[in-house]
């Protein structure tokens, strides 16, 4: 079973996607993390309130799912 060229750098790219997508959201949760134990809470509900969203990293897990999903099932 052989795929073409433009599939499989289309595989590729989605899958880079999603695991650059991965560790930002990772990463960004670790420095939250360290920022609320550096400051306070104050701070952390500072950064939440800036955002639109209620929670912006299940806003990011969610954009993800949806990338896996959308590679798994082409």
């Amino acid at each position: 079973m052989w795929i073409s060229s433009q599939q499989f750098s289309f595989n590729c790219i989605n899958w880079l996607l999603t695991v650059l997508l991965g560790r930002i959201v990772s990463l960004a949760n670790v420095i939250v993390r360290l920022l609320y134990r550096l400051f306070g809470k104050w701070l952390v509900t500072g950064i939440k309130g800036a955002f639109p969203f209620t929670n912006v990293f299940s806003l990011m897990d969610t954009v993800q799912f949806e990338l896996v999903q959308h590679s798994l099932h082409k």
